[in-house]
């Protein structure tokens, strides 16, 4: 994550360029490589809380710092939404990067066996990337699949099962409530990055809300999801048959 960004974080892109075989004496095809950059845009991300003035007078807890906390739990989950949602959370959101995969998920069965859990990897492995770079690739579950995979083996009478611990086909899992319950997700995340513009700003306000004795605390940050390699994701569903 990139924290304190000033200005617009920007990804050179070069595309590639294909060599040819020729004869001693034959031309060359002219060929040209491709620039373009990738860019960060900021979108605002924002939390107003309003906690009465006896509480916080009040209270053996110190809430001060107890709402201060449950704010950026709440941004984190904000992001998190973003990131592994299948859909864009909203307008001003940023675009997560398993929107553009789930249009074109890999099939699952019902209980997702291992060649199936492999076949993500392989569709990822398959657009060159990932293989000798060793990045951090992952695959992305919800606590309902976390079950099945837990208690599915790897073949059948075999008392090994498909995730084991927190690993599976030799990757970390990380399971979240806001993955899929019927997908599994994988993909290499050194491709995405997560850009907050400038600091946190935290506004406590004890002003606009004295008459009805409230303190206010206003939280406004911007963030970006910049996905430098789409293809670095792919995603499994199970099929749900339409009734």
């Amino acid at each position: 994550m990139l924290f304190n960004v000033q200005g617009q974080p920007t990804w050179p892109t070069v595309g590639d360029v294909e060599a040819q075989w020729a004869g001693e004496n034959e031309s060359l095809i002219d060929k040209t490589i491709d620039f373009d950059a990738i860019r960060a845009n900021p979108n605002r991300l924002g939390v107003k809380v309003k906690v009465s003035r006896t509480a916080l007078n009040q209270s053996n807890l110190d809430l001060y710092s107890i709402v201060v906390s449950k704010i950026g739990r709440a941004f984190a989950a904000k992001l998190n939404q973003a990131m592994l949602s299948f859909t864009k959370v909203a307008t001003n959101a940023p675009t997560g990067v398993f929107v553009a995969p789930a249009s074109k998920a890999l099939d699952l069965s019902e209980n997702p066996t291992l060649k199936e859990v492999v076949a993500l990897e392989t569709a990822v492995m398959d657009e060159n990337v990932g293989g000798a770079v060793q990045g951090f690739g992952a695959y992305i579950i919800g606590t309902s699949m976390n079950g099945k995979l837990k208690t599915t083996p790897i073949e059948d009478g075999n008392p090994k099962m498909i995730l084991e611990g927190n690993t599976m086909n030799g990757y970390p899992v990380i399971v979240s409530n806001y993955m899929d319950k019927d997908s599994i997700g994988f993909g290499f995340f050194e491709y995405s990055v997560v850009s907050q513009f400038g600091s946190m700003n935290l506004t406590v306000d004890p002003i606009t809300g004295a008459g009805e004795d409230e303190v206010k605390f206003v939280a406004n940050s911007n963030f970006d999801i910049t996905i430098l390699r789409p293809e670095a994701f792919v995603v499994g569903q199970i099929d749900t048959p339409t009734t």
